[in-house]
């Protein structure tokens, strides 16, 4: 049984219960936080245990993340036409994040990994502040 998937299963049970209430905007932010924990846990924890609850963790915030992305683009966008866009931007990223990633790993050291993994995070984050806290920034 993968972990993962079992994590997958978490996130998504968390997000009928919880989902509509969650606000999409601070909650992604939130989950682009998760995965900076879990990217903590694979560079610096050791052993199966820790690498089994960080693979448990990664299911889990995939899952709500991905469920978070139509609410936060309808919010983002009131006329709803940006949502029509999330399965190709949820595709696109699923390929471009491991592309990304993988131009700093070779056969032999993988160790760039985490980083690069950590800054799309971290970028996840700004680009995900800025969509959604503009207004107030200007007052509107």
């Amino acid at each position: 049984r993968s972990a993962h998937l079992h994590g997958q299963g978490g996130g998504a049970v968390f997000m009928i219960a919880v989902g509509p209430r969650a606000p999409p905007g601070r909650s992604y932010i939130a989950v682009a936080a998760g995965y900076l924990v879990v990217v903590a846990m694979m560079a610096w924890a050791h052993g199966g245990a820790a690498f089994m609850v960080a693979a448990l963790l990664l299911g889990f915030l995939w899952n709500v993340g991905l469920s978070l992305s139509t609410p936060l683009l309808i919010q983002i966008d009131p006329t709803r036409r940006a949502a029509m866009l999330t399965a190709g931007a949820q595709l696109l990223g699923g390929s471009a994040g491991p592309m990304l990633t993988g131009l700093f790993a070779s056969e032999t050291n993988v160790a760039a990994v985490l980083p690069t993994a950590a800054i799309l995070f971290v970028g996840t984050m700004a680009f995900t502040a800025l969509a959604i806290f503009p207004r107030r920034a200007c007052g509107g």
